[in-house]
């Protein structure tokens, strides 16, 4: 286990310098499919360097066993960050598969009772993290982040945005553990529009299928009733 997190300061914290931006975020759909993405954000990496930092997060992607579905370098003025982006069929298969979050935590729980559904974080290593390197990294608005169309009943999020639904976590010197429930059955809204982010390419699908086989249905029954009013004259 030492020699594990040895390795993993070396290749993945490495990226974490004094400066730096971490930012990780979960979305749940409303089919239940998780958008895992990580924003690695070095405030001391140049253009210039850009070779070797990509180079850093490809290797450290490699030794992890680390497989993403879209990698996405990101400019800003003279520096550069890059985001990766990995999805989970459910929220039980992000628990067992995710690798980002297992850095920061012994593992992710998630079970279900009735219609509520309870995550949480088990055994924060952010003490470990910092001890191994005598508190020498500075996570600069670092954060974990959750977003879900659903209604959530408890958290003990850092940070609420009532309005899009969102719950952060902020990485910092009191950051212990994550704890989040939510009621599969309720949406956070009424505004059906604001559940538009949510839908996956296989519920526009369906809800295309479904106004196709309405319209199929109007325009027949009005086809039917302009013949019969035909016949009748």
């Amino acid at each position: 286990m030492k020699n594990r997190y040895k390795l993993l300061f070396l290749l993945f914290f490495t990226l974490i310098l004094t400066g730096c931006t971490f930012k990780y975020d979960i979305k749940i759909m409303l089919n239940g499919k998780v958008v895992e993405s990580a924003t690695l954000f070095d405030g001391t990496t140049t253009i210039k360097d850009k070779k070797e930092f990509l180079s850093l997060v490809d290797k450290s992607l490699e030794v992890f066993d680390v497989k993403v579905d879209e990698k996405k370098n990101i400019y800003d003025g003279n520096l550069i960050g890059i985001k990766l982006q990995k999805d989970y069929s459910n929220l039980h298969d992000y628990a067992r598969q995710n690798k980002a979050v297992k850095y920061i935590f012994e593992n992710i729980a998630v079970n279900e009772e009735n219609k509520i559904v309870n995550i949480k974080s088990i055994s924060s290593q952010y003490d470990i993290i910092q001890n191994e390197n005598n508190g020498s990294y500075n996570y600069t608005n670092s954060e974990i982040t959750l977003t879900l169309p659903f209604k959530v009943i408890d958290s003990n999020a850092n940070k609420i945005d009532v309005e899009n639904n969102k719950y952060t976590w902020l990485v910092n010197d009191d950051f212990k553990e994550i704890k989040i429930s939510y009621d599969k059955t309720k949406y956070y809204t009424n505004n059906v529009f604001k559940l538009f982010p949510y839908m996956t390419v296989d519920i526009w699908l369906t809800l295309l299928l479904v106004v196709i086989i309405i319209w199929f249905v109007i325009s027949t029954l009005i086809l039917g009733f302009r013949l019969l009013k035909r016949e009748k004259m």
